[in-house]
């Protein structure tokens, strides 16, 4: 008998339109993944009789235990439903200004209006824009914002091998489009969806399926390091599972084709300015999940969802004290990290009210000091330009 590899594995996953019930056959798409790990499970419990026989007569298995995590590479548009279930939230379009003849750039980075607001258009800190309509190229491209005020953006300059490419002077009259690159993703203050999923692993080799039922995204790991490519890792939290001859999914949808992300394409900023010595960068949220148990069946009655809390840490070379200052401060900081792939593709993280955890130094011989700095995000809850969440995502390609 033939035994199956990983590569004549097939990951297929549909989004439930009931939880716990399997959707269409026909609305499953194909995953890119480097690991699944998703598996039944099931405690046991034995007799504690004392009989005459000094031995133990009977043991149970105990309620289905369905859970695993989904390891891959980031690629924009691959997982956004899942990201959406984790964040418990729509994708949607961010401000924008179409054809304004009214926008001046000020060297270095400034784009100015004299009628209007930026704030009240909806333009946020931490969010990637895309400029067109000057007939300057230096003030054309995508550009991260780092403040707003009603008559002014101001923006990190593109950066090419970190080396900065500032905005020449302009003055107003051109038609300038300001747009929000891509779609945003927030956890909403309201309102919140409650997304589950139906995984199949198909074993094409032996033409054996296993279905899980009822999946909720519990956990998300991102990780980004330099000379790697950027990974993500699903935690998988489900209500049951089944084995079938042949795929249950017929016909899924194609693998995404878009480029994986890597370190060596990403910036991080930290209140605003780019941090150009990370030579890591963690970030994991989570929903603080769990399954119940009921007498009378082994399946859980709801994958119950909790408080969504983000935490995680960087590492830098030790240039000056200023991260320390900011952690015996105890200041609150906004922290973003841009990721790129080919051509326009890319991802922005966006955590906008961060406290840091610590700043400790490395000892060595030889190569330069390096700070381990971890964080807690935590809601923002200020007035400024900044989304009202612990979280944003954004996806340039949507």
């Amino acid at each position: 008998m033939p035994i199956p590899s990983g590569v004549e594995t097939r990951l297929t996953i549909g989004k439930e339109t009931t939880w716990g019930v399997k959707p269409l056959a026909s609305t499953g798409k194909l995953t890119r993944r480097t690991t699944v790990t998703l598996d039944l499970a099931r405690d046991t419990f034995e007799s504690a009789e004392i009989i005459s026989t000094a031995q133990t007569q009977d043991m149970r298995l105990g309620s289905d235990n369905i859970s695993g995590t989904l390891n891959a590479e980031l690629s924009c548009g691959t997982y956004q439903d899942l990201f959406a279930a984790a964040f418990r939230g729509p994708w949607f379009a961010g401000a924008s200004i179409a054809a304004s003849t009214d926008i001046e750039f000020i060297a270095p980075n400034k784009l100015v209006r004299t009628a209007g607001s930026f704030i009240t258009d909806g333009f946020k800190i931490g969010t990637a824009v895309d400029v067109s309509g000057s007939a300057n190229p230096e003030n054309v491209g995508r550009f991260v914002i780092s403040d707003v005020t009603a008559l002014e953006l101001t923006v990190q300059v593109n950066i090419e091998n970190t080396i900065a490419q500032p905005f020449v002077n302009e003055a107003a009259g051109a038609s300038i489009t300001i747009a929000t690159s891509g779609k945003l993703l927030i956890v909403p203050l309201s309102g919140r969806t409650n997304d589950s999923f139906t995984i199949e692993k198909y074993y094409e080799t032996i033409n054996t399926s296993e279905v899980y039922t009822g999946n909720k995204i519990s956990t998300i790991g991102f990780n980004f390091a330099p000379n790697a490519m950027a990974t993500v890792t699903f935690g998988l939290m489900g209500r049951a599972a089944e084995s079938n001859t042949g795929p249950y999914f017929i016909n899924p949808a194609v693998d995404t084709l878009t480029s994986v992300l890597a370190g060596t394409k990403g910036s991080l900023f930290i209140g605003g300015q780019r941090i150009a010595t990370v030579t890591g960068l963690t970030v994991d949220q989570t929903g603080n999940m769990e399954t119940g148990q009921v007498i009378g069946d082994r399946q859980t009655p709801d994958v119950f969802l909790g408080r969504f809390t983000v935490s995680g840490q960087f590492t830098a070379y030790f240039e000056n004290n200023d991260l320390w200052e900011h952690f015996r401060g105890e200041d609150e900081l906004t922290i973003t990290m841009k990721m790129e792939g080919d051509g326009l593709e890319g991802m922005l993280f966006t955590l906008p009210r961060v406290k840091l955890g610590g700043v400790s130094k490395d000892d060595k011989e030889v190569g330069g000091i390096i700070q381990t700095v971890p964080f807690t995000a935590l809601l923002y809850t200020g007035t400024g330009p900044l989304h009202r969440t612990t979280m944003v995502l954004q996806d340039f390609t949507l």
